[in-house]
């Protein structure tokens, strides 16, 4: 048995609604789908007139980074989940902010969505670049401190998700 459709967002959404279809002949009855998120959170639903597809959206007020759907059936060999129509509230990437508060100390300020996993990176060519700090977001901010700098002619810094 194949596993159910899997949807990941890499910044996290908010919100998340798409046609869902069980890929069955209009004369077979109306299907059943479950979509799970990360966060636990499972709904149901049934197609409506037309037993091939259905709409369902979903919002959150914590952040979701994936989702799974599955109609409970499988046509061998494959799953017969689609997924189409996708509307999408994102969270947006994290926003760096550099200030310089102390002599030889760098503090990063990264503005980001609880729950997002935040890389703060260094590099002195922007070449090559070294992973500093790996923090999960508990709040919408972290302050990270590098009191380093002042040993190189050049320090920039930047921020990826993982």
């Amino acid at each position: 048995m194949r596993p159910p459709i899997l949807i990941r967002f890499i910044t996290g959404a908010k919100a998340f609604g798409a046609t869902f279809s069980s890929f069955i002949p209009e004369t077979y009855s109306n299907f059943t789908g479950t979509v799970t998120t990360d966060l636990g959170d499972t709904f149901t639903f049934r197609s409506g007139p037309n037993p091939a597809f259905a709409f369902f959206g979903l919002t959150s007020t914590n952040s979701f980074y994936s989702l799974t759907y599955s109609d409970g059936a499988v046509f061998y060999p494959l799953h017969e989940e689609l997924v189409g129509d996708i509307y999408l509230v994102l969270n947006p990437p994290p926003e760096l902010q550099i200030s310089f508060e102390a002599v030889g100390q760098v503090d990063l300020k990264i503005n980001g969505s609880q729950g997002q996993t935040v890389v703060v990176e260094t590099s002195t060519n922007l070449a090559t670049w070294q992973a500093l700090a790996t923090n999960r977001l508990a709040s919408d901010q972290w302050i990270y401190s590098d009191p380093r700098p002042i040993s190189q002619a050049a320090r920039y810094y930047r921020t990826t998700l993982r």
